[in-house]
């Protein structure tokens, strides 16, 4: 009995760098089908032996017929091919491989037979040929079978593997739900919360409404609406990142006055909540990235470090390093530990000891700023405090220039005068009352028409406008279409783009007016800091 081993191969023929797709192998018995070609009738009449030469010389004989005495002398006959050629030095000798075996056959007559020596090398290589296919067309046929075998099992593998997958996404897609489920349960309990104070507290106002001279009452109006934004500002990220909407527009920008605006309007959250907050940028640091969503970002990480930090202070500085400006948000709150750091960014987590929020706004940083190719990294020590930083890639020719300012409340508007223009009379309204509040002087228009006479009325010699609002959903026009049309008449004064939408190609379009972009829902807060960004800029001129 032998065996022969035969590689296979996915496309049949060895090719480089290829995996072996499997081996096939088959097992022989060789007296069984040499006596199928070597009658035993023909055993008086010759002597056919077959050796096995790659084998141990006791294992080397693999079949013999006919008069063993005529070439080993034996009944036996010699166990190794040299025995045996040596006892019959007359026969004749047929070499042959198969597979990767060297095989030979010995071919003699017996004694007296009737055979003529020249028909005995012709009846060798006859029988050493019809072997020789024989085998072949065998191995052929188990080759055959491993490569279906070796198919077969690739395709196998295959469907274990989809299952699998498909196992992993179904697991996965449980633990989101899962994960969504408890997060709409505790953004619904979050939801009603300030809505309910909002409810409470309008029908005290309109049945006393000396209370809105009430520092306190005003002060609990102002959370319940800081926590609707804040909440209502993660679930449209959130849409935008898993329905894949979120198109990051790279530019090079000048990012020290968008920290500054941001940082002015963390002071105000900081100081109702007793903490000290330090700003530190530099008045030139260009860099590649989206305005838009560097801001949302760093926004983010500021409410995150004001959320945790019970008592002593937040910073915000930037920092230029090795080709990059690094935002880095710095508290000294409860600090968090290392075991954590990851999870800290997983969607829908919250501290337990921080119930309120809902728990997207470091995954929203994350995925952000993976939108963006930027890294993100932590540094913390447990009641120490904790660093955030964000790394962005600085623009060509930047020149660092560090400079301290601090973080101060926005510059009273008495004295300003300022154009609001928006269609939605409620919110033209609102507005309005808000900025006068605030001791700016307002007109106001509802459409282009209205607010291009009002332009023209202010044009000098009379006093021009100080600042220019815009809502960029102006019925059938276009606030940003009308800027431009504005800036192409020659008129150079500051404006504030205001939409909900924050599309690549507004955001186009504020560029080329040369206005920031502001999402609507706006604060106070952000209103009244970016109001104070842009005066202040037009004022450095």
């Amino acid at each position: 009995m032998i065996q022969v081993f035969q590689p296979v191969w996915p496309d049949g023929v060895p090719a480089p760098g290829q995996q072996l797709a499997g081996l096939a192998f088959g097992v022989f018995n060789v007296s069984a089908l040499l006596r199928r070609i070597f009658p035993r009738a023909q055993a008086d009449t010759a002597y056919v032996a077959l050796f096995d030469l790659d084998a141990p010389a006791v294992e080397q004989r693999l079949f013999t017929l006919g008069a063993a005495t005529a070439a080993d002398g034996n009944g036996e006959g010699a166990g190794d091919f040299a025995s045996a050629r040596e006892n019959a030095p007359e026969a004749y000798v047929h070499e042959f491989r198969v597979a990767d075996r060297h095989w030979v056959g010995l071919f003699s007559p017996a004694e007296g037979s009737a055979w003529m020596p020249w028909l005995l090398p012709l009846a060798a290589l006859l029988g050493g040929a019809l072997l020789t296919g024989l085998l072949a067309v065998y191995l052929f046929a188990a080759l055959a079978r491993g490569q279906q075998v070796a198919r077969l099992g690739g395709r196998l593998v295959a469907q274990q593997v989809a299952v699998a997958l498909e196992r992993e996404q179904r697991r996965q897609a449980q633990a989101t739900a899962s994960a969504r489920s408890a997060f709409l349960q505790a953004a619904s309990h979050d939801l009603r919360q300030p809505l309910h104070a909002l409810g409470l507290s309008l029908g005290l106002l309109a049945a006393q409404p000396a209370v809105a001279r009430d520092g306190t009452f005003t002060t609990q109006l102002q959370q319940s609406v800081a926590a609707l934004h804040a909440m209502f500002d993660a679930l449209l990220d959130l849409g935008r990142l898993e329905s894949g909407h979120l198109q990051p527009a790279l530019r090079n920008f000048d990012v020290a006055p968008l920290l500054q605006r941001l940082g002015e309007e963390a002071a105000l959250q900081a100081g109702r909540s007793g903490l000290r907050l330090v700003v530190r940028v530099s008045p030139r640091l260009s860099v590649v990235s989206d305005p838009l969503l560097v801001e949302r970002i760093v926004r983010n990480l500021l409410a995150n470090a004001l959320r945790y930090t019970a008592q002593g202070w937040v910073a915000l500085r930037a920092v230029r390093r090795a080709g990059e400006v690094e935002i880095q948000v710095l508290d000294s709150g409860p600090g968090i530990a290392r075991a954590q750091r990851e999870r800290i960014f997983e969607p829908y987590v919250r501290d337990a000891h921080h119930a309120d929020g809902v728990g997207l706004g470091l995954a929203i940083v994350r995925a952000l700023a993976g939108s963006l190719g930027h890294r993100v990294r932590v540094a913390s020590r447990p009641g120490r405090g904790s660093v955030f930083a964000l790394q962005l890639p600085v623009a060509a020719g930047a020149e660092p220039d560090v400079a301290a300012i601090s973080a101060a409340p926005p510059g009273a508007l008495a004295g300003r005068r300022l154009l609001l223009v928006d269609d939605e009379p409620e919110v033209l309204d609102a507005c309005a009352r808000l900025l006068r509040a605030w001791g700016a002087e307002v007109d106001t228009a509802r459409d282009v028409e209205s607010a291009t006479r009002l332009v023209d009325a202010a044009a000098p010699p009379v006093t021009g406008h100080d600042l220019l609002l815009i809502d960029e959903h102006l019925g059938r026009a276009s606030g940003s279409a009308w800027l431009l049309a504005l800036r192409a008449r020659g008129s150079a004064s500051p404006a504030l783009l205001i939409s909900a939408d924050a599309t690549p190609d507004l955001r186009d379009a504020a560029q080329a007016c040369g206005a920031p972009l502001l999402r609507k829902p706006l604060t106070p807060l952000k209103l009244r800091a970016a109001i104070s960004a842009a005066l202040r800029q037009t004022a450095g001129r």
